[in-house]
């Protein structure tokens, strides 16, 4: 490629690329709206696009001319050899690796002359030193035998010593460990021996305490057969004379007399069949019943202990009446209510019914 063509080049993409810019311009909206208000465009859009036309063509014209002219570039020159010359370059060339061949056979040569030299010369140093290399070596072997005996007898001595001194804190371990055992077992013994003691003396003191508590309790029991006898009780005590069986719940300041709740209870039973249910006792009044009630936990504690049914949380009748209303204890709440008595023998009037007697 000639210098005409490479401007001619240059000089199309450059009016090519004027050209495109001044349509751009022409067709900017900007421009397009001053030319519809009457004034007066700007002749640059005009100039690039005619000056990059121009480029164009000028470009185009040059490469044209560029790829149809000659380039002025000169043709090889073939140089014929004759025979003569030909031989003389064979015979020149056969001669220089005749002469390459004879320097490399040189070379070797000297080469082994120089290694068979040194053989020699090892040879005759051997011969004449072997003695002494021999003793040296021998020497150098014997120090390393000498080195590895001396290392290895100090090794056996510095494990043998450490090998002493693990049996030795081995055992000093051992008998460290059973003193701490039979510390030990003389601390749990002794622990032992004290819980035996404590736990004896525990025992004899249980011992000591149910017998206590039975002498009291016989002496109690006998005092109360006693008391009982002269007809004396107290609240909670259980009264049985004859067929008349029940529990004390309130006596005089001599305890002589007093009044006694009866061991039976019947369940759902009408007010009309409770007041005349048990000959020779009535129901509680509302007086006795809250005096029942207060001594409700010593009176269950005795019927319970007899195998008599306890006061239960339950309504109870009592023998209060007017006209046709009757009353009872209620358990929500501990209050006396009433309820009509025209039917007392249907539910809800049917309740609970324990009886009372004076002693």
């Amino acid at each position: 490629m000639n210098k005409k063509v490479i401007i001619g080049l240059v000089l199309l993409i450059i009016g090519v690329m004027c050209a495109l810019y001044g349509h751009s311009m022409e067709n900017d909206k900007g421009y397009q709206f001053a030319l519809a208000l009457g004034h007066r465009g700007s002749p640059a859009p005009v100039i690039f696009m005619m000056g990059g036309v121009l480029m164009a063509t000028t470009g185009l014209i040059l490469i044209l001319i560029g790829a149809f002219s000659s380039d002025g570039s000169t043709q090889p020159v073939v140089v014929v050899e004759s025979q003569e010359e030909r031989q003389e370059r064979l015979h020149r060339e056969a001669e220089q690796r005749r002469l390459r061949e004879e320097e490399l056979l040189r070379q070797r040569r000297e080469k082994e002359q120089q290694e068979e030299e040194a053989r020699k010369r090892r040879i005759e140093f051997w011969r004449r030193h072997r003695i002494h290399i021999i003793s040296a070596i021998a020497a150098v072997v014997i120090c390393i035998i000498a080195g590895c005996v001396v290392a290895h007898i100090s090794n056996e001595r510095s494990r043998l010593q450490a090998e002493r001194e693990r049996q030795e804190q081995y055992e000093r371990q051992l008998q460290e460990k059973a003193r701490r055992d039979e510390a030990q077992r003389q601390a749990r013994e002794a622990e032992r021996q004290r819980q035996l003691g404590a736990e004896e003396q525990a025992r004899k003191e249980a011992i000591e305490t149910k017998r206590r508590q039975a002498a009291a309790t016989e002496a109690a029991k006998r005092e109360i057969e006693e008391r009982h006898k002269r007809g004396i009780y107290r609240v909670g005590e259980y009264y049985e004379v004859g067929d008349v069986r029940g529990v004390v719940f309130s006596t005089d300041e001599t305890g002589q007399h007093g009044k006694i709740l009866s061991v039976k209870q019947r369940e759902d039973i009408s007010w009309n069949l409770a007041s005349d249910y048990y000959a020779g006792w009535s129901l509680p009044s509302q007086e006795e019943i809250k005096v029942i009630m207060a001594n409700k936990t010593a009176i269950n504690k005795t019927l319970k202990s007899a195998g008599h049914p306890i006061i239960e949380e339950k309504d109870y009748w009592l023998e209060d009446h007017w006209g046709s209303v009757v009353y009872y204890y209620d358990r929500y709440g501990g209050q006396i209510r009433n309820c009509s008595k025209t039917d007392v023998r249907s539910q809800p009037y049917e309740k609970h019914a324990r009886w009372v007697r004076k002693y």
